[in-house]
């Protein structure tokens, strides 16, 4: 039998040993409690990061080893084209552990870079994606699992000179649904191959994109909810690939292009903002317009269309709540019959 005579008091005390081993039960269940949050990943970085360097690509893993999520803006490489060096990133397969980005993502200035293998692991970016300046980019491939963007998907950018020189389409984002797209300044894009599971667009933007030859890609667009813009193309151009669009919610600008036709556009039947064609020099109809037949204006310009045959059909003219002028025909020096509006 044991003596426990000379023991301390705490040791035999039943109430303090239970506490003792209550405190260590509720410590051990915290301590693991972390473990567990930290082997499942979290949200980290509310500022955002650059990576400037292949090595601090390469280092993310180690500095940042639970870090799924960004709750700031992501950018790899210089955020603006001028004024800046190049970077030496090449891969990005160090960011594989992200899946979601909270704001936006930026990839710009980085000539060595081809694709955007490394990025698998993403499903959703809550800003824009932006790819500009990257002049061996050749497709996103790497972006396979985006589903979402809550802002636009902006290729190119804004200001006069050409960036992202052999991109020629939208292979890689094969899940994205329903994107915003500003494609801008992109001098080898053809068509929009890739962009398989949209079903609809909230905008679509083709600017000053002289090698555009069609559409294709998106065959099942049956809406845009905005604005759709195609503008500034030398290039002689259709618009296959659009041919179950019947509905676009904003306005349709065509302007400032070499294109002949608009064939490609059949099914369009509702524009309900307004028509816009301006100096467009090699357009010679519109037929391809014949299932039009509701739009808030019609504005055609600078244009040598000598009849407006294809928009026969167009009965409605939906009057807005502001002055807004339906429809305005100016300078176009070859129009000579405007019976198509009879209706």
């Amino acid at each position: 039998m044991y003596n426990f005579g000379t023991l301390p008091h705490y040791i035999i005390s039943t109430k303090s040993t239970q506490n003792y081993l209550r405190m260590n039960r509720c410590f051990l269940m915290l301590l693991f409690a972390t473990v567990i949050s930290f082997s499942h990943g979290q949200n980290c970085l509310p500022t955002g990061i650059t990576f400037l360097t292949q090595a601090e690509v390469d280092a993310f893993p180690s500095n940042y080893p639970n870090c799924t999520e960004i709750d700031g803006t992501v950018t790899i490489g210089n955020s603006a084209c001028l004024n800046n060096m190049p970077t030496d990133i090449n891969n990005l397969d160090s960011l594989t552990q992200l899946t979601n980005i909270h704001a936006s993502l930026r990839i710009s200035f980085n000539p060595d870079l081809v694709d955007l293998s490394g990025l698998e692991g993403i499903v959703s970016i809550d800003g824009d994606l932006r790819i500009t300046c990257n002049d061996n980019l050749i497709n996103f491939s790497g972006l396979n699992n985006l589903v979402s963007i809550g802002g636009q998907v902006r290729i190119g950018s804004s200001s006069s000179y050409y960036d992202n020189d052999i991109l020629e389409n939208l292979v890689g984002l094969t899940n994205l649904i329903n994107p915003n797209i500003y494609i801008n300044n992109s001098p080898s894009f053809k068509n929009f191959t890739g962009l398989n599971s949209a079903n609809s667009l909230q905008e679509l933007w083709v600017l000053n994109c002289d090698s555009l030859e069609n559409f294709i890609g998106l065959e099942n667009i049956t809406l845009i909810s905005g604005l759709f813009e195609v503008s500034g193309i030398d290039n002689d151009f259709d618009f296959t690939g659009l041919q179950n669009l019947t509905t676009i919610e904003g306005d349709f600008i065509l302007g400032s292009s070499n294109n002949q036709t608009v064939n490609g556009l059949s099914s369009l039947s509702e524009i309900q903002g307004q028509m816009e064609i301006y100096l467009c020099e090699s357009l010679m109809d519109i037929n391809a317009f014949g299932s039009h037949t509701s739009v808030q204006a019609i504005n055609i310009y600078f244009t040598p269309l000598a009849s407006l045959s294809g928009l026969h059909n167009v009965s409605n003219f939906s009057i807005p709540s502001s002055n807004v002028n339906n429809l305005i025909l100016f300078g176009n020096t070859n129009l000579n019959d405007i019976s198509a509006l009879s209706s």
